[in-house]
């Protein structure tokens, strides 16, 4: 059961994720490709 509510976690996080990738995509892929620069380089600062 804790397994499953898991999976079903990490399958909302990467609708979510892709939503906003989409909505994103609308005003400007530029701005999304920054953000996940941004975010891969501050997990790495950590």
């Amino acid at each position: 059961m804790i397994r499953i509510l898991i999976n079903r976690r990490l399958l909302a996080g990467k609708y979510i994720l892709n939503a906003l990738a989409q909505a994103k995509s609308k005003y400007g892929q530029t701005a999304a490709i920054l953000s996940i620069s941004r975010t891969m380089l501050w997990r790495k600062m950590r």
